[in-house]
């Protein structure tokens, strides 16, 4: 097995993939930078503890994938990879996603499931190309309000978290179609997923719902969404009564009758 990166891999610069999955690996040296033409940096299951600023030389990156090894860092020279688009760093130890991350703004696919993290920057707002996000099992009790500047999500998983709320600004999320909050600790959602219209995979399982009446939570997904949408034209969060377009000043009443729960089965 290989314990430091292979030197031999110097000698092909045109090389566009790496792959040295499933070995010993520490750490990326100054060597790393010596190949311009790398498209795909590929060394999960390492045991990466840190990698050399040179990784800003591989200006043609697009894939780097990580996952698997004993990260808790990243340099701030990764910003600088103006085409990097897939992030993949599950299974590593960060405890915050490092703010030269947020600053990829080329980001489609950003993978830090089960690691350590406690806070995400505000900075992740920034991240307006992303469509993937995967959070999943870790520490994370919050989320910024720029979280809902991501406007281009498809997919987002925050399950198995500490979260205890979710920002209001989740209804600019309209791109979500599949969403997992599930095991978390929220007692309510922001009303505003009720106008994510193309989400049709929504787990909320698993949260103590003391603000949500328990004939809707247990209705299913469906009728959580009509609940929320109906509740955020009743009553804008602060700050967006004056939005155009969506109130028009005028004020609709919820009436629980309407959803029909007897006749709506779990889903």
């Amino acid at each position: 097995m290989l314990t430091k990166f292979p030197i031999e891999a110097q000698l092909y610069p045109e090389l566009t993939t790496i792959d040295v999955g499933d070995n010993l690996i520490e750490s990326l040296d100054k060597s790393i930078g010596n190949h311009p033409a790398l498209q795909n940096l590929l060394i999960a299951h390492n045991r990466l503890k840190g990698i050399h600023p040179n990784i800003d030389k591989l200006v043609d990156l697009r894939k780097l994938h990580l996952p698997f090894n004993q990260l808790s860092d990243i340099p701030s020279t990764l910003s600088d990879l103006r085409n990097l688009e897939y992030i993949n760093l599950v299974e590593n130890n960060f405890t915050e996603i490092s703010p030269s991350i947020c600053r990829i703004t080329t980001l489609l696919d950003l993978r830090i499931s089960h690691n350590k993290l406690e806070q995400v920057s505000p900075n992740i707002g920034q991240l307006h190309l992303l469509q993937r996000l995967n959070l999943e099992n870790n520490n994370l009790v919050t989320l910024p309000d720029l979280f809902g500047n991501m406007y281009s999500i498809t997919f987002l998983n925050l399950g198995s978290n500490l979260l205890e709320k979710l920002p209001e600004t989740f209804w600019n999320l309209t791109h979500l179609t599949v969403l997992d909050i599930s095991n978390n600790k929220l007692n309510m959602l922001p009303t505003g997923l009720g106008m994510c219209e193309k989400l049709n995979n929504f787990e909320f399982h698993d949260n103590p719902f003391g603000s949500i009446p328990q004939e809707i939570e247990s209705a299913g997904a469906g009728v959580m969404l009509r609940y929320l949408k109906q509740l955020f034209l009743a009553s804008p969060p602060p700050g967006m009564e004056d939005v155009p377009g969506i109130w028009d000043g005028k004020t609709n009443k919820l009436i629980l009758e309407g959803f029909h729960l007897l006749q709506v089965s779990s889903c």
